[in-house]
C-alpha cells in the first residue's frame, strides 16, 4: 500500500507527464510552447486585526494576452483553515491545489488532527519544485498560501517566502498593487477587517487600471480562527472553477 507522500508524487509524476503530453516514464517529450496556459493575473494577501485576506482577479489569458475569460476563480480553499491562490497556468495550478487538498484531507483521516501551516507550506513547496523542469519549459505555477495568521510565497524553485510585513502578492499585476498596499498600510500597519477589504479593493484596482492581464472581477476571501468567509464573489462558476474541499 502506497504512504501518504507516495502517493502525493505519484500524483504529481501523473500530472507532469499529462502536461507534457509523455506516456509515463518514457522520457519522449513532446512540448510546443504555444500548447501553454499562460496568463497574467493578480492575486493579493493582506493582513487585519484577527485574520488574513486572500484574493484574486477573475481574468484568464494567453501568451498573446487574448482574455479567453473574467470568471476563473484563482483562490482556493484547500483545508478548514488554509487557502491557495495561484499565478501562472491556471489549469495546472488548479490540478496541484486538488493534490494539495487530497494530501491534507487524508493525513486528517489518517492521523485524526489537521497538519501544521508549516508543514503544509513544505509539503506545497516540494509540490512545486518538482514542477520546476516544467517551469523551465513555460509550465509555471507560483503560489500564495495563507492562514489566519500567516502569508507565504512560493517561487518555482520551491523557495519559501514568508510576508512578515502583512502582506503579498504574485502575478504581473502584483506590483503596482503592492504599491498601493504600502501607501495604505504606512498611516495604519494593522488595519480592521473593514479597512483591510477597502486597501485590498483599491490595490485591485490600481492594478486593473495598470496591467492589462488583470481583470476587475474579484474572488476574495477571509480566514479567521473561526473559519474561512467569502468577502466578494465576482467570478461564480467559471470554467476552471472547482471546489478543492
Amino acid at each position: 500500500m502506497l504512504t501518504r507522500l507516495e502517493l502525493t508524487w505519484r500524483l504529481m509524476d501523473e500530472l507532469i507527464a499529462q502536461f507534457l503530453k509523455l506516456p509515463s516514464a518514457t522520457g519522449q517529450i513532446d512540448f510546443k510552447l504555444e500548447d501553454c496556459h499562460l496568463h497574467g493575473t493578480t492575486v493579493l494577501a493582506l493582513k487585519y486585526q484577527g485574520g488574513v485576506l486572500l484574493g484574486g482577479d477573475g481574468r484568464t489569458s494567453g501568451m498573446d494576452f487574448r482574455i479567453f475569460t473574467d470568471k476563473t476563480p484563482k483562490v482556493y480553499p484547500v483545508s478548514k483553515s488554509t487557502a491557495y491562490g495561484l499565478s501562472g497556468d491556471a489549469h495546472l495550478g488548479i490540478e496541484v491545489g486538488k493534490i494539495l487538498a487530497l494530501t491534507l484531507k487524508n493525513y486528517e483521516k489518517k492521523e485524526f488532527r489537521t497538519m501544521s501551516f508549516v508543514a503544509q507550506t513544505k509539503m506545497l513547496a516540494k509540490m512545486i519544485e518538482r514542477l520546476l523542469p516544467m517551469a523551465m519549459q513555460g509550465h509555471i505555477v507560483m503560489p500564495i498560501f495563507v492562514s489566519c495568521q500567516e502569508i507565504c510565497t512560493i517561487y518555482p524553485n520551491g523557495m519559501v517566502v514568508r510576508g512578515d510585513e502583512g502582506y503579498g502578492g504574485i502575478g504581473s499585476g502584483s506590483l503596482h498593487a503592492i504599491h498601493r498596499i504600502k501607501a495604505r498600510l504606512a498611516d495604519n500597519p494593522n488595519p480592521d477587517k473593514t479597512r483591510a477589504i477597502e486597501i485590498m479593493l483599491e490595490a485591485f484596482a490600481e492594478a486593473h487600471k495598470s496591467d492589462a492581464a488583470t481583470g476587475s472581477n474579484l474572488l476574495i476571501y477571509s480566514l479567521e480562527e473561526s473559519g474561512i468567509a467569502i468577502v466578494r464573489n465576482d467570478v461564480g462558476n467559471g470554467p476552471f472553477s472547482m471546489n478543492l474541499l
